[in-house]
């Protein structure tokens, strides 16, 4: 009769541990309460804020550091004032609208020089914003397939080839 007693015995306890694991485990699978992130409980550092890594000056506007000899005390060389762009207007003539680039309020058109040598990876391409000086040009506006300019004798427009 002993044995049949620790048979009871082992079986109720075997019974309430099978259901304490069960309540466990219904607990935490069904409990609302989420345990707290570790990683959100620290403290992120700040991001900091990338300056421009282009200013809104048109390359014209520099064009005097390559023109005048910086190793020369007096540096001496030709004087691009500020007005040099509007003094020496140059032609559209021989120049190619590219491509345009609209995202956002960006607006930027590639002008290329046409000619009738063959297209190499190195010919130049000017890359132009809205209200830059180009060629004694001011850019007045950038369209899917057009380019206007304000020159000394008016408004130009730059187009597409066809």
């Amino acid at each position: 009769m002993g044995g049949r007693r620790i048979g009871h015995w082992l079986v109720i306890v075997l019974l309430v541990l099978n259901c304490l694991a069960l309540f466990g485990i219904v607990n935490v699978w069904f409990d609302e309460k989420e345990a707290p992130d570790p990683a959100q409980s620290r403290e992120t550092p700040e991001i900091p804020v990338a300056p421009m890594l282009r200013s809104k000056q048109s390359l014209n506007e520099f064009r005097v550091v390559a023109t005048k000899n910086l190793f020369s005390q007096d540096r001496t060389g030709p004087d691009l004032g500020p007005d040099a762009t509007q003094q020496c207007q140059g032609s559209l003539e021989g120049k190619i609208l590219l491509g345009t680039m609209i995202i956002g309020n960006q607006r930027v058109a590639l002008i290329g020089h046409s000619s009738t040598k063959k297209k190499t990876k190195d010919d130049p391409v000017d890359t132009l914003r809205l209200g830059e000086q180009w060629e004694g040009y001011k850019v007045m506006e950038i369209t899917n397939d057009a380019v206007v300019f304000q020159g000394r004798d008016g408004k130009t427009t730059l187009n597409f080839p066809e």
